[in-house]
């Protein structure tokens, strides 16, 4: 990873407190656990492997889409990143996390 782990914790915890990004705390760990996947794969340049179909597309409300964006955007400033290209079915995988989050 190009950060250490603890570093990027420690940003996620800050992201997830701040009052645009709401999550039931019992499922914190789990969000947490992806967004550390999602570092790893990252610096690791690797992609994920499955179809981002329009069916599956079309699961996710909008709103969802773009507070997932704003989330990697945000989590990848503070980590310092610059010129970076966040991949649709990344932020896709986020938007899901968030839109269960507001069903509970």
């Amino acid at each position: 990873m190009g950060v250490d782990k603890s570093t990027a914790q420690m940003v996620v915890k800050k992201l997830m407190t701040a009052d645009q990004y709401k999550i039931a705390s019992n499922t914190y760990d789990i969000f947490e656990n992806h967004i550390l996947a999602f570092l790893h794969r990252f610096y690791h340049q690797q992609e994920l492997e499955f179809d981002l179909t329009p069916e599956i597309r079309a699961q996710i409300k909008p709103e969802f889409i773009k507070a997932a964006t704003e989330f990697l955007n945000d989590l990848l400033k503070l980590l310092s990143e610059k010129d970076f290209e966040i991949s649709e079915k990344e932020i896709f995988l986020v938007a899901t996390h968030l839109a269960n989050w507001e069903e509970v």
